[in-house]
């Protein structure tokens, strides 16, 4: 079933008999406006936002999120949301994760958490999931939430502005820009590095040890750089993996024993023949941690 909506309405296409009203349709309260729509277990859940109309159009702070089963006349239940207009959803792993406020949040049909703070407004078309991973365009590349280890990573870095992102045939992603272009990323050819998460402390902390953990054993030609960047994106520390050197290893461990205040890490991927990665761990002294930026 296709849902189409237009205002406080929700109208669907079964492939064959298109309805704006009756059966497979629904109306909502007026003055209110639908931004995202999602299916999971059967229930229906539309984003709405209450609209004003003044001299421009408007959106208030309201927010709610509507259930409905698909047939009855009216909705079953809402929610209250107190997050601003939410400009896209998508279920993945038994989870509705929608946008919000350039925010990544999950919502399991009563409740709803903060993941991500993401920096951009997110819509339907940016969307693509893959394996328990949420695609999406952020500043400066596409971003990554991982829902399985919880986790958030930048596996693309571009200067294009996506408009439509979708997962491609095999690993690969393909993206529309706003130039109307297309291109296909691959996770052995394009996607040629990783980005961890800045880390920001009042004082330099001593960044003692990093692991990390291969989804499987090192073959030939594989080769990675790990790179350790400052708060200008400069390389001040960088530790080559390989075959060559490291055999076929399935995990590499190694002192780093630097002082930072702000840093996070880079993998570049330097050959097809790599193998992905399942984790990174890394150790430090975080008793200087600035939890205000």
């Amino acid at each position: 079933m296709l849902y189409i909506t237009n205002g406080n309405k929700l109208w669907s296409w079964d492939g064959t008999t298109a309805r704006d009203s009756g059966t497979g349709t629904l109306t909502l309260p007026t003055g209110w406006v639908i931004t995202a729509y999602e299916i999971l277990n059967n229930r229906i859940y539309l984003a709405a936002v209450q609209a004003t109309t003044s001299s421009n159009t408007s959106f208030n702070t309201p927010v709610k999120i509507f259930v409905w089963d698909g047939y009855s006349t009216s909705y079953i239940d809402e929610k209250k949301i107190s997050t601003g207009v939410i400009t896209a959803m998508k279920e993945m792993d038994g989870l509705i994760y929608f946008f919000a406020n350039s925010s990544l949040y999950a919502f399991d049909g009563s409740s709803y958490g903060k993941k991500k703070y993401i920096g951009v407004a997110v819509t339907k078309h940016n969307i693509s999931v893959s394996s328990g991973k949420l695609y999406f365009p952020i500043t400066g590349g596409i971003g990554c939430y991982d829902s399985i280890y919880k986790s958030y990573s930048a596996p693309i870095k571009t200067s294009k502005s996506v408009s439509i992102l979708k997962i491609g045939w095999g690993s690969s992603i393909d993206l529309i820009t706003t130039e109307g272009k297309a291109y296909r990323c691959s996770s052995n050819n394009d996607i040629t590095s990783f980005y961890s998460n800045y880390y920001s402390y009042a004082l330099p902390i001593y960044i003692r040890k990093i692991d990390i953990l291969f989804q499987g054993t090192l073959s030939s030609g594989a080769t990675y750089d790990v790179k350790l960047l400052d708060e200008k994106g400069t390389a001040v520390n960088t530790k080559t993996i390989s075959y060559a050197v490291d055999t076929a290893i399935v995990k590499k461990s190694y002192r780093l024993n630097y002082n930072l205040d702000y840093w996070r890490l880079q993998v570049d991927f330097n050959n097809a023949a790599n193998a992905a990665i399942v984790w990174i761990k890394i150790y430090f002294d975080d008793s200087q941690l600035d939890i205000t930026k």
